[in-house]
């Protein structure tokens, strides 16, 4: 089984909350693209099993409609997350 230290774990899970945050707020396509490669990066170095947890999390956060509605994000932005890692050759 993969066991990561605890440290690569959290600055791991920073840098994808941060992109997360990035991509779901912003409305220019460059800044999602970033964004989206940040995450890409971040989940390269996972166990599958983290990345799976990772990847239905985020979805399940783009998806809610607290951040919709609070927060304006469109409901696109999961359905754009979601293409991105289907024909990405990591996930």
């Amino acid at each position: 089984m993969d066991t990561l230290p605890v440290a690569a774990s959290s600055r791991r899970a920073a840098m994808i909350f941060l992109a997360v945050n990035e991509f779901a707020q912003t409305k220019r396509i460059n800044v999602e693209y970033k964004a989206l490669m940040q995450i890409t990066a971040a989940l390269q170095n996972c166990s599958e099993v983290e990345r799976s947890f990772w990847l239905s999390t985020i979805i399940h956060e783009l998806e809610s409609e607290t951040l919709q509605l609070q927060k304006g994000v469109p409901k696109e932005k999961a359905e754009l997350f979601r293409k991105h890692f289907d024909k990405s050759p990591s996930s």
